[in-house]
């Protein structure tokens, strides 16, 4: 009875053990398995991430590229003004030199003084006016001064008593020669005189009008015996257009 026990329980024990050895190797193979998928879901999601990040990154160039606003346009959703192109301008670029000419010098005397209306092939560069100044000598802008009827100057030439009897000077524009046509004649140009007949003797307009230059960086045309020769009395403008320069004398 004693050694039949124990063979029994030697049986068992053999089969727990069996059991056991199976059981573990069960477990193993099991845990391998799921090693194996989580390795392979890994690599797979690797996989994923790097495509997506590819497409992605083609999509942001693509937008970048191609969804850029233009000038002009609004970008959705947005509350800022429309984008606008700039221009840029390079600081050694210098302005396009200007190539005036003398068209036509327009005379209209009146009972109270002359209009004088000097018009020019193009705007000038400058709509500035300043009084002449001989120590500064010209600028950048149109001058415009007087001189007494002893001695006048025209560039290099000095004309004393220019007309008959002359009371007055003359009253002298500056235009800067860095303006001028080189190929132009200062002299070159159309004199319309308009005196009406009813005027009296006594106005008989003013007297020769000299022109010369360049010289000393100048174009300089002299009108002579103006019925004024005082500043106060003579008023110059420029054009709405730009190419013209208007002389009032007034008495």
């Amino acid at each position: 009875m004693t050694i039949e026990l124990d063979d029994q329980i030697r049986q068992t024990l053999r089969s727990d053990a069996s059991t056991d050895r199976s059981r573990i190797g069960d477990a193993i193979e099991d845990v391998s398995r799921r090693y194996d998928r989580r390795r392979r879901t890994r690599r797979l999601v690797t996989a994923t991430t790097a495509v997506a990040l590819v497409i992605g990154g083609l999509a942001g160039v693509t937008a970048i590229r191609g969804d850029r606003p233009q000038a002009g346009q609004q970008v959705p959703g947005s509350t800022a003004p429309p984008m606008t192109s700039a221009v840029v301008v390079s600081s050694t670029e210098a302005a396009p030199a200007a190539e005036l000419s003398l068209l036509s010098i327009d005379v209209t005397v009146r009972p109270d003084g002359e209009d004088l209306v000097f018009t020019f092939d193009q705007p000038f560069p400058s709509r500035e006016l300043a009084p002449w100044d001989p120590a500064r000598g010209i600028g950048d802008s149109l001058s415009y001064g007087v001189q007494s009827p002893e001695r006048i100057q025209n560039c290099a030439a000095t004309h004393g008593n220019a007309g008959p009897g002359m009371q007055t000077g003359s009253f002298d524009i500056y235009i800067p020669a860095d303006w001028w046509n080189p190929t132009a004649q200062a002299r070159d140009y159309e004199l319309n005189w308009q005196q009406p007949k009813s005027l009296p003797s006594s106005v008989p307009g003013p007297g020769l009008i000299f022109a010369c230059g360049p010289y000393d960086g100048y174009i300089q045309y002299t009108v002579t015996a103006p019925s004024s020769d005082e500043l106060g009395d003579i008023h110059v403008t420029i054009s709405p257009s730009g190419d013209q320069l208007r002389v009032e004398v007034r008495t």
